[in-house]
């Protein structure tokens, strides 16, 4: 005779419960290896940019200490400095126009009579 089971059959989670528990803690362990793999090889690069920043740092330092005048900028800056000083220099004429002119008689023809620029705001 055939034996017959009556018994209610378990849930599969049930079933399977060691297998998916043990499938779960291997996947944590892999993720957190992942992560811990990615954040050495992240250590190691910063570290290796910061030192590369560093030496650029230094070698940026030398040779602004090396660095010579180039004559063709002392020839600009004299240029710019007389420039300016002529600029500081020259006279206003807008006065003396307006007083010379406003001796004239207000029927003087327009090509007499001086005006001063309107300038637009």
């Amino acid at each position: 005779m055939k034996t017959i089971n009556l018994l209610p059959r378990k849930p599969f989670v049930e079933r399977a419960f060691k297998l998916l528990f043990a499938a779960v803690v291997m996947l944590s362990a892999t993720i957190c290896a992942a992560i811990l793999t990615l954040d050495t090889d992240y250590s190691s690069d910063t570290r290796a940019i910061e030192a590369e920043i560093r030496r650029m740092e230094a070698r940026i330092a030398e040779l602004a200490g090396e660095r010579k005048p180039d004559p063709l900028f002392s020839d600009f800056a004299a240029y710019r400095n007389l420039v300016n000083n002529l600029e500081r220099a020259r006279r206003d004429w807008e006065p003396v126009l307006a007083a010379i002119t406003g001796a004239l008689p207000s029927d003087a023809p327009g090509s007499l009579r001086w005006r001063p620029e309107k300038t637009e705001s």
